[in-house]
């Protein structure tokens, strides 16, 4: 059985089947009702809002939302938004499908560099975890930066392997694309590359200085001036806040490290989207990687596994999505692990045994990740009540006038309204997107404002509270609105 296995004929006719199997299974995953769910409360209806504008506006440089400037991320994903929605229309399809095709493309260079790299077992095992990780496919099933991100990471990797002579270009235009994309998150990729030159290209650099020195030279040029570019004209849009934002602020706190934040809540993020039982095979090809560190493609695999989940783990952050640039290497390495085992013991004489051992636990186990972790994220549903309440102000409200929503849930309250919401939890202050219910209380009874939605009972206290007059209309059993008299 394994002399046929083993054959080049046999590969080629599976790699061939297992590529066919892996493209279906992953289309079914990654894009089966990929626009049926309304985009969620937070990055999703962020996202969108900011695409809408974008084609409304033609304004690329600087992202607009609820009315303002807003600077949080760069624009790579919201043009790439703004150019499927222009081709098939504005849609939660639409806001999706760049996550989507990422995803799906980490998910087949994943497999096929393994199958080609260590066979039928080991690319299978890549395949499973990295395509039923529940982190990765929930990100990859949404509408936001982390997974176009997390592809253009991934292939810095080949990249700094490939051994050829429009390699220094192609890295410098990736860590443009990924800074464009992500902002500082880019120092990760770009550190395991300087350190990797460092260690193997300094004798190209010593026996070609000339040549080297013009690569270096060609990779800055075209990893800075995309950005340098996109930087100056927002700069002259928004002023040097926009620079300053981007340059020292997008982190959002990442950056701030400390022995005393030190958390082991990443580790178990890692733990527990590996499915468990496979964690353990990626603590054996991480070990083997270990002993075998002096080859670049090793040292690579190691340093994209690790490098991110200890900066997070001494970070004042705690958001699992952010692991997710790491996770195809957490698979490559699981392949890695695999074929480890499957060359220290004697597989020739006991195929059977291989089979029971590996394959037959492996689809048991997947399966049971299917059903319990990525099929409720398939069938997702979330925001129905909330998108319900801002479809209802859109019907029955003008365009120049300004919602309360009555809790934090006003991103796809923007969205969906296409108004300018202001959000009033409880005892918030008055600012550029919040208003104190006092305040907001005033102005309706002013006539500046007539419409304020939420949750029913916040909006029975909201009108009880400020003796306003008006009336509570129910829009589903959840959400009421109120519209002042």
């Amino acid at each position: 059985m394994l002399k046929f296995l083993n054959s080049s004929k046999a590969n080629k006719i599976l790699l061939s089947l297992f590529s066919l199997t892996v493209i279906i299974v992953t289309s079914y995953i990654v894009f089966y009702k990929l626009g049926v769910a309304f985009l969620d409360d937070w990055d999703e209806a962020w996202y969108g809002e900011m695409t809408k504008q974008m084609l409304r506006t033609g304004e690329i440089f600087v992202l607009r939302w609820n009315g303002k400037f807003l600077f949080d991320k760069p624009p790579l994903y919201i043009w790439l938004s703004a150019i499927f929605s222009s081709i098939f229309g504005l849609s939660e399809w639409s806001i999706r499908i760049t996550s989507a095709i990422a995803g799906f493309s980490t998910i087949l260079i994943a497999f096929l560099y393994s199958f080609k790299k260590w066979g039928t077992l080991p690319s299978l095992l890549t395949f499973v975890t990295l395509a039923l990780n529940n982190i990765f496919i929930w990100r990859v099933r949404s509408g936001n930066l982390d997974a176009l991100v997390t592809f253009l990471i991934f292939l810095t990797f080949f990249a700094i392997l490939w051994k050829n002579k429009w390699r220094y270009p192609v890295l410098g235009l990736l860590f443009a694309l990924i800074f464009l994309g992500k902002a500082s998150l880019v120092t990760f990729p770009l550190a395991i590359f300087g350190i990797t030159e460092l260690i193997y290209g300094w004798k190209t650099f010593i026996t070609k200085p000339v040549r080297q020195l013009l690569n270096y030279v060609i990779f800055a040029i075209l990893f800075i001036s995309p950005i340098a570019i996109w930087l100056y004209v927002g700069k002259q849009i928004a002023g040097q806040e926009f620079v300053e934002y981007y340059l020292y602020q997008s982190d959002q706190g990442v950056s701030n490290i400390s022995l005393d934040m030190f958390k082991t809540d990443y580790w178990w993020h890692m733990y527990y989207s590996l499915q468990r039982r496979f964690f353990f095979v990626f603590v054996l090809g991480a070990a083997m990687l270990i002993i075998k560190l002096f080859r670049k493609e090793h040292l690579l695999l190691l340093s994209y596994s690790f490098f991110l989940l200890f900066l997070l783990s001494f970070t004042e952050r705690n958001n699992n999505w952010y692991l997710l640039p790491s996770i195809p290497f957490w698979s490559l390495v699981v392949g890695y692990g695999t074929h480890q085992v499957l060359s220290i013991f004697p597989w020739k004489k006991y195929s059977w045994l291989m089979i029971i051992l590996i394959l037959i636990p492996s689809i048991y186990v997947s399966q049971k990740t299917f059903k319990e972790n990525v099929q409720p994220i398939i069938h997702t549903s979330s925001s129905a009540r909330q998108v319900e309440s801002a479809i209802k102000m859109k019907e029955i409200s003008q365009k120049s006038e300004a919602i309360i929503r009555l809790d934090h849930l006003y991103p796809s309250a923007i969205y969906y309204s296409d108004r300018k919401v202001f959000s009033s939890p409880n005892q918030t202050g008055t600012g550029d997107l919040f208003m104190g219910r006092i305040t907001a209380a005033e102005k309706m009874r002013n006539g500046k404002l007539q419409f304020a939605i939420g949750k029913t009972g916040d909006v029975e206290n909201f009108v009880l509270e400020n003796e306003l007059s008006g009336d509570i209309i129910e829009i589903n059993d959840e959400e009421s609105y109120f519209r002042v008299q």
